[in-house]
């Protein structure tokens, strides 16, 4: 009987290897430094690879660790903003909480994770007519908040595992994986996202009221806290703005800005002007490039208003 014994355990050992043996991997690799004792990668190369993977989960591991009172949160567009510029305009540390393919919903879950790590004194979301949309719903942030309650779901997550097998290829080929970037040239890239996103996001536009109430539940918040909340909504090019025409969205659009403005003060730089209407000044017409991102932290964060609007103040 104990011999028995002896070689179930032998078999349990020998069948363990392969789980001991990918476990020591996830912890050496740690894609998204939630151990944060990796010795095996820098973190250079996971932020070309597992912080593009998935943006949420690596943000929120790294808020966690070391929360900033000033936040912004938002999509593609807000995670563009350069917080060295703004900490220097305002004396004061800020942390870009945005999301690439960041959704109202994200935006609003991360709201309430950073003030449950810390004693928030400003959130700035920046909020598009694309992202306040009730079709417009996906949640990574759940996915991370979950992890964080319970370690063992990061052995099994996805994008962990993606994210591994990205890393090590990259050290093993000396490649980094080129995540995101788009294989057309420029002007391909400019009709793609006019046709693709753009019908993608406003062919199934919904009215957001459930996204409206939550934003309403976070200005009473701050009041109640002496937070400074802010909504941006960020230049898109005409041509992109010419869709809200064209998908039949004019309406929406003026009470998407009028629903912003009863809530916090908005800072509008979508409208048409010189500037949301030189391609030069956009990568594409979704994102602003530099020179105008410039303007745009002058705009919010100092006391230049040449080209904004300042709804609800």
């Amino acid at each position: 009987m104990w011999s028995d014994a002896k070689r179930m355990l032998r078999r349990l050992a020998i069948f363990s290897i392969p789980a001991v043996g990918f476990v020591i991997v996830i912890v050496l690799i740690d894609p998204f430094n939630f151990f944060g004792v990796s010795p095996a990668v820098s973190t250079k190369l996971k932020r070309q690879t597992s912080f593009k993977v998935n943006y949420a989960l690596w943000k929120t591991i790294e808020y966690r660790r070391d929360p900033a009172p000033h936040i912004l949160l938002g999509d593609s567009r807000m995670l563009s903003i350069n917080t060295d510029a703004v900490d220097s305009i305002t004396g004061k540390r800020f942390y870009n909480f945005a999301y690439g393919g960041g959704s109202l919903r994200e935006a609003i879950e991360t709201f309430w994770f950073a003030a449950g790590c810390t004693r928030l004194e400003s959130a700035t979301f920046g909020i598009n007519f694309a992202i306040y949309n009730a079709a417009n719903d996906k949640n990574r942030v759940a996915e991370a908040e979950g992890i964080m309650s319970n370690p063992l779901l990061y052995f099994c997550n996805m994008n962990v595992l993606i994210s591994t097998e990205k890393i090590l290829r990259a050290l093993v080929t000396g490649r980094t994986p080129g995540i995101g970037v788009p294989d057309m040239n420029p002007d391909e890239f400019w009709q793609h996202q006019l046709t693709g996103p753009a019908r993608g996001y406003f062919g199934a536009y919904r009215y957001p009221g459930e996204y409206r109430e939550e934003l309403r539940e976070i200005a009473a918040y701050c009041r109640a806290e002496g937070i400074d909340l802010r909504f941006v909504v960020f230049p898109g090019h005409t041509d992109l703005q010419s869709k809200f025409s064209e998908f039949g969205l004019d309406t929406e659009y003026a009470r998407f800005k009028a629903d912003l403005a009863e809530i916090a003060v908005t800072y509008d730089f979508e409208y048409e002007n010189e500037l949301s209407s030189d391609r030069a000044r956009y990568r594409d017409p979704f994102h602003f490039g530099d020179e105008y991102e410039e303007i745009i932290i002058r705009s919010i964060w100092g006391t230049d208003r040449t080209w904004v609007r300042v709804l609800g103040d």
